[in-house]
């Protein structure tokens, strides 16, 4: 059986699914968390969490966010001793699959997704977390440690300037006394919205939500690291979205 459940964990999952069932692991995520598909021998599918402890944050705003409409991992049952989340399965593959034009298709679903969220009223966990100064500088800053590290492991010339520098800092600041804040998902990329069977998205990774300015989620998914997308579409992208966020209701009574 998978090793990387400990004995416990592994007792559980085999009394809810049988002995006969098949784990198969999904994609390793950065931190403790570990998921694996579970297959029961009557073709059942789940996906079960595990992790040191149970992630309350998900927990709470896969409810909130199922309940609003958008469309997440139901969470099924919780082990909190055992730090086990059960969840429905929501498909295998996820955006980056899509070829070019394919995904381009399929992109106004992503604006769309990002508009609904912004609509909502946040529930108060995520309305006390905020992408303020400390927590963009925090984001700034390793991005700028990440690229000196590829820079110096590539012999790569190009520096970032200390102009460069104070610009950011700059920005942070700007960000940081934005007047619009909505939900943001914080790490809104192709790999983070999957592929169902039975609807257009099912949207994940969303524990870390907070309010931010209504650019941040489209910023990440147009310069998607994971799928780099022409320049002449991320621009008629963006054009959709300006004409709809609540920037536009904000200029107009200002």
């Amino acid at each position: 059986m998978n090793p990387e459940f400990n004995n416990s964990q592994l007792e559980s999952v085999l009394s809810r699914y049988g002995k006969d069932c098949k784990m198969v692991p999904l994609q390793e995520e950065a931190s403790t968390r570990r998921y694996f598909r579970i297959t029961s021998s009557n073709g059942k599918e789940e996906v079960v969490c595990a992790d040191e402890a149970v992630n309350e944050d998900f927990i709470i705003i896969s409810e909130y966010l199922n309940a609003n409409g958008i469309h997440v991992p139901r969470v099924l049952d919780v082990d909190r001793k055992l730090s086990l989340t059960f969840m429905s399965f929501e498909g295998l593959n996820d955006f980056s699959t899509y070829n070019l034009k394919d995904y381009k298709n399929k992109f106004p679903i992503l604006i769309d997704l990002i508009l609904k969220l912004q609509s909502l009223d946040p529930p108060s966990l995520v309305k006390t977390r905020k992408f303020d100064t400390e927590k963009l500088s925090f984001e700034t800053n390793l991005t700028l440690e990440k690229f000196e590290g590829f820079r110096k492991q590539f012999h790569i010339k190009t520096e970032i300037s200390n102009e460069a520098r104070a610009f950011i800092e700059e920005t942070v600041g700007y960000l940081n006394k934005y007047p619009i804040n909505v939900f943001t998902h914080r790490d809104f990329h192709c790999r983070n919205i999957l592929i169902p069977t039975n609807t257009d998205y099912a949207l994940i990774d969303f524990q870390d939500a907070r309010m931010g300015v209504p650019q941040y989620d489209l910023a990440s998914i147009l310069y998607d690291a994971y799928f780099p997308l022409p320049r002449e579409f991320r621009s008629l992208m963006l054009k959709s979205f300006q004409e709809r966020n609540v920037d536009q209701w904000y200029e107009e009574v200002r």
